[in-house]
């Protein structure tokens, strides 16, 4: 299993002095930074409506990655998701392992054809079963 060895983190929206790169290493990922991070630019993110946008990347030993948003709201989860559960379930759905509720067939059938044909299924799932994914909450 390839280990998470480095998260990127780059505040877009925000008060200017919590904007900008964070990187973490291996060490400060299993400390748990990455959440901590975020809870406390969470108590700046917006409480009624809105989020600020935090571009990331995920990088894993034997080359994999995986760069998305994290649309953070007050508290720091993304739709009430923290940041690892939020990863593990994109690349569920990416993956076609995870069918969101709200998706009828004829939206699940052309997600999976376009996760097919773009790449992103066999990316995510090569993720998913080759990589760990930290397990915090």
């Amino acid at each position: 299993m390839n280990k998470v060895i480095k998260v990127i983190l780059n505040r877009a929206e925000g008060p200017s002095s919590e904007c900008g790169k964070k990187e973490f290493d291996e060490k400060a990922i299993w400390d748990g930074e990455v959440l901590k991070t975020l809870r406390k630019w969470g108590d700046t993110a917006p409480q009624n409506g809105g989020y600020d946008k935090v571009d990331f990347e995920v990088q894993w030993e034997g080359g994999h990655s995986y760069a998305g948003r994290f649309d953070m709201k007050y508290g720091g989860t993304d739709g009430g998701e923290t940041f690892w559960v939020s990863l593990r379930n994109r690349l569920s759905f990416y993956a076609c392992r995870r069918r969101p509720s709200h998706f009828k067939d004829d939206h699940w059938q052309a997600h999976l054809k376009n996760s097919a044909m773009n790449g992103s299924k066999d990316d995510c799932e090569a993720i998913l079963d080759g990589c760990e994914v930290p397990q915090f909450d």
